[in-house]
């Protein structure tokens, strides 16, 4: 009887919305939450610095609090994020040759992994070069600063402040890369991104760098 118990409640675990806990038929997110989303379908283009980044949806609602469930343990979701930005990447057609690309995450610091047992932007980014067939490496930037939660700080200055030198390049960009997408869950002000790629520019300045992310703070 415990046994059977344990099951039910396995599959009614495993059937229910990672947002909102309804029924959703095995899908991580049940159709009300999704029709809550709001999807960029022409501004998902953004410019951090000298590199572009490409958005998937408006950062609000149903979506902010999917983003917070994935970070609160809801690793369900990354797939679904994961997939999202898959369908993101072959809308636009970016046409880059595969063999020459490498994705990588934005790193959380150590501390906040240990916290979470996981970094939310790896599990997103692994999806998604594995979807694509793509190089996916963890291990080429670490976050060695632990950094202020960004939705906390009031403004660009503040959060500049809080990112400034936070990444560290630990093992050499391949020869043979061109290309590196870097995975994050959220665009707010850029500063998270655009420092990552400051880091890497240091080491090597000709790489072109692409930004993609599941949300981002603006509807313009």
């Amino acid at each position: 009887m415990k046994q059977l118990l344990i099951k039910a409640l396995n599959l009614l675990y495993e059937n229910a919305c990672c947002i909102c806990s309804n029924p959703c038929q095995g899908y991580s997110v049940c159709k009300f939450c999704e029709n809550n989303f709001v999807i960029r379908s022409e501004n998902y283009l953004k410019r951090v610095d000298d590199f572009v980044v490409l958005s998937w949806a408006y950062y609000d609602g149903k979506l902010r609090q999917g983003i917070i469930n994935l970070k609160n343990g809801k690793k369900r979701l990354a797939n679904y994020f994961g997939y999202k930005l898959v369908e993101l990447w072959e809308k636009i057609l970016v046409q880059i040759p595969n063999k020459n690309i490498m994705v990588i995450p934005v790193p959380s610091h150590k501390y906040r992994i240990k916290e979470r047992g996981y970094c939310q932007s790896s599990l997103i980014a692994g999806v998604f070069a594995k979807k694509l067939g793509l190089t996916f490496s963890e291990d080429l930037v670490i976050r060695q600063k632990e950094t202020k939660f960004m939705n906390n700080l009031i403004n660009i200055k503040e959060r500049k402040e809080n990112i400034d030198n936070a990444f560290k390049l630990i093992n050499p960009i391949p020869k043979n890369i061109e290309h590196i997408i870097l995975v994050d869950d959220i665009l707010t002000s850029g500063s998270t991104l655009g420092e990552l790629a400051r880091t890497i520019y240091r080491d090597c300045s000709d790489i072109n760098l692409i930004g993609v992310t599941v949300a981002s703070g603006d509807k313009n």
